[in-house]
């Protein structure tokens, strides 16, 4: 929980560093739960440019969730497996892991991870009436009560998502979704990715002014070594 806090403060390699101790530590200690916890720091491994790390402890996780049945983990650990492969490539695989998450969640209580693995399968779909169908599934389970990291993945997801598609409005409204959530207690992580997504919507939308916060974002996100948010500010600037 102290690697997690610091990556919403985007102390990325400290939380790296820190999610590697409790790994080790949990392993040591030979307890399953907190190894599958600290292993799903598979994020932050993301994040510092080491998939093939992030991969590793991924199905070192998914290994253990298979030996003990602590199975309402395994959505977190298929929906960074599945962006990994879509990143390699391998689209068709990687999709069906994200709605294998989304099945699972329904199946182990959708409140937990449902509208985060709802929001990786929209991002991966590609097809508008299934990742609209998701959007409207997620946000309705939202406006339920989730946990808190169902709130900020499934808006940054759904944000990339609506961007990927050129859905201007939709990336500025889930944008300004997730700087609703996050206003009482506003954080780094969510202060970034609300300028990220309106930054990259008005670029979308041919306006201009937006070059110089798409290049402060670019910088700030190699400097804090946010990775995930990267790749969509490249292309964006390569048309630049």
């Amino acid at each position: 929980m102290l690697a997690n806090a610091h990556a919403y403060l985007l102390e990325i390699e400290r939380a790296g560093r820190e999610f590697a101790e409790s790994v080790k530590f949990a392993a040591r200690l030979g307890q399953q739960r907190p190894h599958v916890i600290a292993l799903m720091g598979c994020d932050t491994r993301l994040d510092l440019g080491d998939a093939d790390g992030a991969l590793t402890d991924i199905e070192t996780a998914l290994d253990i969730i298979e030996c003990t049945g602590i199975q309402r983990f395994e959505p977190w650990c298929l929906v960074f497996k599945a962006r990994i492969l879509d990143a390699r490539g391998q689209c068709g695989e990687a999709l069906a892991l994200a709605k294998r998450a989304v099945e699972i969640c329904r199946d182990t209580g959708v409140t937990f991870l449902g509208p985060m693995a709802l929001g990786s399968y929209a991002l991966l779909c590609r097809k508008e009436d299934e990742h609209l169908a998701a959007f409207e599934e997620a946000e309705a389970l939202l406006a339920r009560g989730c946990v808190s990291h169902d709130y900020l993945y499934f808006c940054r997801d759904a944000m990339e998502a609506s961007l990927a598609a050129s859905e201007w409005d939709e990336a500025e409204r889930f944008a300004a979704a997730l700087e609703d959530y996050a206003r009482e207690e506003p954080m780094p992580w969510s202060d970034y990715y609300i300028a990220w997504g309106c930054a990259l919507a008005a670029w979308g939308r041919g306006d201009g002014s937006a070059e110089d916060d798409l290049r402060r974002l670019l910088e700030q996100a190699r400097k804090v070594r946010l990775g995930m948010a990267v790749p969509a500010l490249e292309r964006a600037l390569a048309d630049a």
